[in-house]
């Protein structure tokens, strides 16, 4: 019997990190890049407080990518982006650039849903969500992204339910979905654990 070594040409795998950081704010290590999604540092905003320890934004090791979901302030927050370390690349809907320059000055892409872009080592697209745009906030529509490294991970931001028309483009590997638990009312926009479940069966795996 000949027996052979491991192929040369075999790709290595793509190793995905996750790190639940707090309410919309995940730790993501895909590949050789760190990304940060809609980063919310702080123990309070009005009468959202957060139950559980704050985080250590010097934790976090320096950041290369932060997506932000939409213009609302508990995931588009002033201190928090100062807090962050690094000079990570700020993506945003089109439409808050502006607002995003003033805060950072970290480079900052606008970016619609359908469109891609390159960063480092992972490919980013903007991808619908469903969520309104509160009076005072920036005046840009809320999306969700997919990150694709080989491994796709969708990160949703805030959304209700989807159509299908409106899906993520499969596969997906990893879903980040919000489940909203803050009073009695999801209100429209969100998800509950059962919507959750449910969009995520009709999500192409």
């Amino acid at each position: 019997m000949t027996e052979t070594g491991p192929d040369p040409l075999a790709a290595e795998p793509v190793v995905i990190d996750l790190g639940f950081v707090g309410h919309s704010t995940v730790l993501l290590g895909v590949g050789g890049d760190r990304i940060l999604t809609d980063p919310f540092l702080r123990p309070r905003l009005g009468p959202l407080e957060r139950h559980g320890p704050l985080p250590d934004s010097s934790a976090l090791g320096d950041i290369d990518v932060v997506l932000i979901s939409h213009g609302h302030p508990d995931h588009f927050d002033r201190e928090s982006l100062a807090a962050i370390a690094g000079r990570p690349v700020v993506v945003v809907p089109r439409g808050m650039g502006a607002a995003a320059r003033r805060w950072t000055r970290a480079d900052v892409v606008e970016m619609t849903a359908g469109e891609r872009q390159r960063f480092g080592d992972v490919s980013i697209e903007a991808v619908p969500a469903r969520h309104w745009v509160t009076p005072g906030s920036a005046r840009a529509r809320p999306q969700g992204y997919v990150v694709d490294a080989g491994p796709r991970i969708w990160f949703a931001g805030d959304t209700g339910p989807l159509p299908p028309g409106l899906h993520p483009p499969g596969p997906i590997d990893v879903a980040l979905l919000p489940v909203w638990t803050w009073g009695p009312h999801r209100g429209p926009g969100h998800l509950g654990p059962r919507s959750a479940a449910e969009l995520l069966a009709k999500v192409d795996a």
